[in-house]
């Protein structure tokens, strides 16, 4: 009967955290609330916008993708780290987070290792930060998908070091 219990508590707090989604209401105590004879209305704060953070890998193959971290408004809102030896996708989603409309700002910070062969091995010991922040606009009542799109910038005579770089790409949906 334990193991019943448990299997249902997942969609129990799926729902739960379904619910906590669709109100998105936080209520902030004002200073002295509550305080002598006068109650001051407490200040409400509307969560009623969506993003869903993201990250595309464009690189070559002289590139390989080990970690990806994205924060939003400061708050990590998710990671990948690759297994020992092996490499991330191209492609990667981090969870979704109600967000009020405004000003907002998302950072990655992307960390590749060299791959070569032959005469070119050596670059396998070589490690690659890349790291970029970017102000958006979240919308009224809508969700917006922001993409940081690792790619080569350059071309065949720019140091490789110099090569990785972000740009962000913007979705209102």
């Amino acid at each position: 009967m334990l193991a019943r219990f448990d299997s249902m508590e997942n969609p129990i707090n799926g729902f739960m955290q379904n619910l906590a989604i669709a109100l998105a209401v936080v209520v902030v105590a004002v200073a002295g609330f509550g305080c002598g004879s006068s109650r001051p209305e407490p200040v409400v704060v509307v969560a009623n916008s969506r993003v869903e953070p993201a990250f595309t890998n464009k690189l070559g193959g002289g590139f390989v993708l080990q970690r990806v971290e994205m924060r939003v408004d400061g708050k990590l809102v998710g990671q990948n780290v690759a297994d020992r030896g092996g490499s991330l996708e191209t492609d990667l989603s981090f969870p979704a987070s109600t967000i009020s409309s405004g000003e907002h700002q998302v950072a990655v910070h992307a960390v590749y290792r060299g791959e070569g062969h032959g005469v070119f091995s050596y670059l396998k010991e070589y490690t690659f930060k890349v790291e970029s922040n970017h102000e958006f606009r979240a919308p009224h009542l809508k969700t917006i998908a922001i993409t940081a799109v690792c790619f080569e910038k350059g071309g065949p005579t720019t140091a490789l070091e110099d090569r990785p770089a972000i740009r962000w790409v913007e979705e209102i949906r």
